[in-house]
Parts: C-alpha cells; structure tokens; sequence
C-alpha cells in the first residue's frame, strides 16, 4: 500500500489514536502524582485540553469520512430519487460552504495568533502552534466532503436523471 493510499484510508484513524493516547497517559499520570506523590505537572491540563479541542477538530473529518455525522433525512424518506438527489447535493454544498467559511476564519484567527506573539502559559508554546490544526482539520474536513458525498452523487447523477426508458 503506498503512502497516499495509507494516508486516505488512515489518517484520521491514526491521529485519534495518537491524541486520545496523550490524554488518556497524562491523566493516568496526573492521577498517580498528584494522589500518590502529592504534586501535580503545570503542563498537563493545559496539553490534555490542546489535545481534546484537536481530537474533536480531526474528529469532524473522521464522521465524514465515515458517513456517520448527525444529518435529518425526513425529506429523503418521502422524496422521489430525483428530489433525493437534489436534496443530497445541496446538503453537501452548503456543507462544503460552511466549511469552507470555518478555513477561512481559522486561518484568520491563526494568522492573529501568530502576529500577537502569545505563549501559553504553562508549555510556553506559540499559540498559532496548536491554532493551526484548525484550518489543516476544516481542510481535511473539506476534503472529505467532496470525497465520500460529492464525488459519489455527480457519479449517480446519469443514472437518477436518465429517461425511464433508458435505466431498463
């Protein structure tokens, strides 16, 4: 398997794992010093919640890529394919919009971190440093919706708007 295939069918997956695996070991952690050894690492809180606003951002993709985001299909029940169809494509362009609009703004806010100069405060990290993964997620996420939705309707759309005739 070379590595662009590697990378679509894993990424999300590989990174999850990652990130849940430093929450979960700097929690364990924590609990263990500052119940057993009374002290307790400034740095923890602040890398476990850099980590789960992380995990959720990529944990976005991972839905879509999975097809297993909240949607209301009520007007699919009762729709023709043709409307179905129609309904399915505007869903996911207003998706892609929406998400689209979510890069733009977190580049912006990434670019106002980077200016600023801010350090948090217990890692002395640049904030931009973790701001980041907000427009490489919503990317990703935008990636993914043209992926699993939009690609696979323009697919369908010859055999949803063919004559009657013509589908045998």
């Amino acid at each position: 398997m070379n590595v662009l295939k590697w990378i679509d069918a894993y990424l999300e997956e590989a990174v999850t794992v990652v990130l849940f695996s430093i929450i979960t070991f700097v929690g364990i952690q924590q609990v263990f010093t500052r119940y057993l050894m009374s002290f307790v690492y400034g740095w923890a809180e602040e890398l476990m919640r850099v980590c789960f606003v992380m995990l959720c951002l990529v944990g976005f993709a991972l839905c879509e890529k999975k097809l297993q985001h909240v949607r209301v299909e009520i007007f699919k029940l009762v729709a023709g394919p043709k409307t179905q169809w129609l309904l399915d494509m505007f869903s996911s362009l207003v998706f892609v919009g929406f998400s689209v609009i979510l890069v733009r703004y977190s580049v912006i806010i990434t670019q106002m971190q980077y200016s600023s100069g801010q350090i948090t405060p217990a890692m002395s990290l640049p904030t931009w440093a973790y701001f980041v993964v907000g427009p490489v997620a919503f990317g990703l996420l935008v990636v993914r919706i043209i992926q699993r939705e939009i690609l696979p309707l323009l697919a369908r759309r010859k055999s949803v708007f063919a004559p009657a005739d013509a589908r045998g």
